[in-house]
């Protein structure tokens, strides 16, 4: 999604521009509030993994100067939001034998896709719960044709060293429709009516050029993911994390919705870390995150309006993202402000661990993947 300012003109008018690569804000942030790019690595010697996020807000509150125009107290009660994730692993498809033969050409996509909604808080007196769903993300291929469709050589700037075209675009999908076995569908649960659906879900699209990820002027070649994680550099964004540690520490803190049965859904508990710190571990051999969370689940003080939460549960959880192999639960590691990673459906629970399988979804993304974070999520001015 980089925009290179050589002055190759060809198509770069037509590309979103990302402060990501320029700090000193010469250039308009073209990215929709809330989003991030899809960044995805090109790997010749194994998965490339990729990330794409969506945080958004929306409520009446406006902030700094226009904070008078509504009640400070009621004017967050309209508030929704929703959670986009997507992690690919793109790797050729003849490595892939469970979905293709040896005999397919081109690369693959492997990916998951996890969305939550949570509608106005202030739609009824108990608010709206979450709708939150998964599926999987692949690309249309055929049997000589993969994810990727290749530039024309006329941009020869947009080609590597050797002359070949790097990728142009790719039609993202949940099912491949020239793989082996069924059509892989998607699954939600709807907790303002309890119930389960599966199948294909509407969903927005953007058709967004590729342009190959260089960090100057020249377009000679590819360039090293471990180029993006120098720290002299300034992909990450703020530069929070300076050192080129391959581990950290951090606290988790939120809140936790219990599901009602019926309608309604404004039973809440604090979960936030333990006195155990959350544990992060970047691989840069395999450019994934593994993050272990102990985290504490605590009521709410007691009143006449909790005292009657019944469904609420409390005690302890470890909550489990990414894993060393990226197979079962997929992460993406690009730098140690851009990561994420899906949950492990190991079973826990609240005080257990024989929650069985299938009964766990979720992901966790850093806010600077965020190429243009949502004003109405934290404001430049006003509370």
């Amino acid at each position: 999604g980089y925009k290179d300012e050589s002055g190759l003109g060809g198509r770069e008018d037509s590309t979103l521009d990302t402060y990501r690569f320029h700090s000193n804000g010469n250039v308009p942030n073209e990215m929709p509030e809330g989003q991030s790019m899809w960044w995805q690595v090109f790997n010749p010697s194994g998965v490339g993994v990729g990330l794409w996020a969506q945080i958004s807000f929306k409520d009446s509150y406006h902030g700094g100067e226009n904070a008078q125009s509504c009640d400070p107290t009621t004017c967050r009660d309209d508030q929704q939001s929703l959670l986009n994730v997507v992690i690919s692993n793109v790797d050729y498809r003849k490595n892939d034998t469970t979905r293709y033969s040896a005999g397919d050409t081109g690369l693959g996509m492997d990916g998951y896709h996890y969305w939550s909604y949570q509608g106005a808080t202030n739609a009824d007196n108990d608010g709206l719960g979450i709708n939150y769903g998964t599926s999987s993300i692949e690309c249309a291929t055929s049997h000589d044709s993969g994810c990727f469709w290749g530039e024309s050589s006329i941009y020869y700037y947009y080609s590597d060293s050797t002359g070949s075209n790097i990728p142009g675009g790719a039609m993202i999908t949940s099912s491949d429709p020239y793989k082996s076995g069924s059509m892989t569908l998607g699954v939600n649960y709807n907790s303002n009516n309890d119930t389960f659906s599966t199948g294909t879900f509407n969903i927005s699209t953007v058709t967004q050029h590729l342009n190959v990820g260089v960090h100057n002027s020249s377009y000679g070649g590819y360039v090293s993911l471990s180029h993006f994680r120098n720290t002299s550099n300034n992909f990450c964004n703020c530069d929070f994390y300076s050192s080129s540690a391959s581990g950290y520490s951090g606290f988790f803190s939120g809140i936790l919705e219990f599901d009602v049965s019926g309608t309604g859904n404004s039973q809440l508990a604090s979960i936030r870390s333990s006195s155990t710190l959350a544990s992060f571990t970047f691989d840069s051999t395999n450019d994934d995150v593994q993050v272990v969370a102990p985290m504490t689940i605590s009521a709410a003080p007691s009143n006449n309006y909790t005292s009657n939460w019944s469904t609420v549960d409390t005690g302890s959880m470890t909550l489990k993202f990414g894993d060393a192999t990226n197979d079962e639960t997929k992460s993406a590691y690009f730098s140690s402000e851009v990561f994420g990673a899906e949950i492990q459906d190991d079973g826990t629970q609240i005080d257990g661990t024989s929650g069985g399988s299938n009964n766990l979804a979720g992901v966790m993304v850093s806010y600077n993947t965020l190429d243009k974070g949502d004003p109405d999520l934290f404001h430049t001015s006003g509370n």
